[in-house]
C-alpha cells in the first residue's frame, strides 16, 4: 500500500526533478512503465546533467524492448559521468549481457568499466563474457576466474526461526553463483569438460536450491555427468 507520508511529500516538492525521479521509481516498481518514463523524462528535462535520470530512462526502454533507445540513454549517462563506474557497468552489461556482443564497442565498454572498478567482480565477469563472445576463450577464462576470486561470500543467516541453509561454512553470494555458472559454461563451450564439471559441481554442492544450481545441473546432464541426489555429481554416468 502507498505511504500517505510519501504522497504528501511528493505534493509538497513536486516541481523538484528528484521528486519526479523517486515517483518514477515507485511507478516502475508497480509495473507502470510508461508513466514512470514520463516522470523520468520530466526529471531529465529539468536537470539534464544528472546521469541517473538518463540511466532510469534507459532501463525503462530496455524493459520495453526498445534497444536502440536504451542504448542512446545508457550512452548519454556515460557521457555525463565518464569516470563513474556504475554507468559504465550499465552500458557494458547492456552490450554484453543483453545484446550478447563481443565486438570492439562491447569490449571497449567492458574494459573501460573494468579500469574504473578493478575490484568489482561484475566488471571482470562482463569483460570475460565479452572476450568469450569475441572468440578469445583463454582470456575469457582468465577474466572470469578473477571475477570469481573477487566475488564475495555471504555468511548463512537464519530466516525467522528457521535454521541457516548450510550450518557450516559461508553461503555463496548471488554474484559468486552467477560467475561460477558462467565460468563452467565457458569451460564447457571450449571443450574443457572436466574443468566445467568441477566448477558446475562446486556450484551445485554450494547452493543446490538456487536457480543457478538448477541451470548447472542441466548443463552437467548434457555433459554426461550424473547429478542424481544419491550420487556425487562428479561421477560419470555408466
Amino acid at each position: 500500500r502507498d505511504s500517505p507520508e510519501f504522497e504528501r511529500a511528493l505534493h509538497i516538492r513536486y516541481p523538484d526533478p528528484l521528486t519526479h525521479y523517486l515517483w518514477g521509481l515507485h511507478l516502475k516498481s508497480r509495473g507502470n512503465l510508461e508513466a514512470a518514463a514520463q516522470e523520468f523524462a520530466y526529471a531529465h528535462e529539468h536537470d539534464p546533467q544528472n546521469p541517473a535520470y538518463c540511466a532510469a530512462l534507459a532501463e525503462i526502454r530496455l524493459l520495453e524492448g526498445d534497444y536502440r533507445a536504451a542504448e542512446g540513454w545508457f550512452r548519454e549517462a556515460v557521457e555525463l559521468a565518464p569516470d563513474e563506474p556504475g554507468f559504465r557497468l550499465l552500458l557494458a552489461r547492456f552490450y554484453v549481457d543483453t545484446l550478447i556482443r563481443g565486438d570492439e564497442e562491447a569490449l571497449e565498454a567492458a574494459e573501460k568499466a573494468l579500469s574504473l572498478a578493478p575490484e568489482d567482480p561484475a566488471a571482470w565477469e562482463l569483460a570475460g563474457l565479452a572476450y568469450y563472445y569475441a572468440g578469445q576463450g583463454s582470456r575469457a577464462l582468465q577474466y572470469l576466474r578473477k571475477g570469481l576470486q573477487l566475488a564475495p561470500e555471504n555468511p548463512c543467516e537464519p530466516v525467522g526461526r528457521e535454521l541457516p541453509l548450510s550450518p557450516v561454512g559461508p553461503c555463496p553470494s548471488e554474484a559468486r553463483l552467477r560467475i561460477l555458472y558462467r565460468l563452467g559454461s565457458v569451460y564447457a563451450r571450449l571443450g574443457q569438460r572436466e574443468a566445467a564439471g568441477d566448477v558446475l559441481c562446486a556450484l551445485n554442492e554450494a547452493a543446490p536450491e538456487s536457480p543457478w544450481a538448477e541451470k548447472a545441473r542441466w548443463l552437467l546432464i548434457r555433459l554426461g555427468f550424473d547429478v542424481s541426489w544419491d550420487t556425487q555429481c562428479h561421477e560419470l554416468k555408466r
